[in-house]
C-alpha cells in the first residue's frame, strides 16, 4: 500500500520540496527532531515518547506539503493524518506510532484491524484449477 502511494505522489512530493528553498530548512528540522526516537525503535524497545515539538514538525511539514502540493497529494495526506490519528502523538511511544502505520492499510479499506481482516483462502487463476 504504501509502496504504491509513494510511487503515485513521487513526483508530486518532489515538486512541493522546492517550491518554497526555506521548506529544506524544515524538512531537516524535522528530521532532526524524529531520529531519536527512529533510532529507539530500531535499536531499542520503541518506548521513546513523541514529544509535542516532534508532533508539531510533522503537521507544520505535511500542511506545507498540503498547501503546496497538488490535490491528489493533498487528499493522500488527509486520509493518512486521519488514519494515523497524527494530530494525538504525542506522548505515545513510537513503536504505538509503527503499530498503528501497519494496520492503516486495513483500516482505510474499511478494516477495524489487523486481526479483523477476513480470512481468504488463495485461487488457482482460471485456467489452472
Amino acid at each position: 500500500y504504501y509502496i504504491d502511494l509513494y510511487e503515485s505522489l513521487v513526483l508530486d512530493l518532489y515538486g512541493a520540496s522546492f517550491v518554497d528553498p526555506h521548506f529544506y530548512e524544515d524538512l531537516w528540522q524535522l528530521k532532526d527532531t524524529w531520529m531519536p526516537a527512529v533510532a529507539n525503535l530500531v535499536d531499542g524497545d520503541g518506548q521513546m515518547p513523541i514529544s509535542d515539538e516532534m508532533q508539531d514538525r510533522l503537521l507544520s511539514v505535511l500542511l506545507r506539503f498540503q498547501l503546496d502540493g497538488s490535490a491528489s497529494l493533498r487528499q493522500a495526506i488527509e486520509v493518512e493524518r486521519q488514519a494515523l490519528g497524527l494530530n494525538q502523538i504525542s506522548g505515545r511511544p513510537i513503536s504505538w506510532l509503527q503499530q498503528r502505520w501497519e494496520s492503516t492499510p486495513l483500516q482505510i479499506d474499511g478494516f477495524e484491524s489487523v486481526g479483523d481482516a477476513p480470512a481468504t483462502t488463495p485461487t488457482a487463476p482460471a485456467g489452472m484449477q
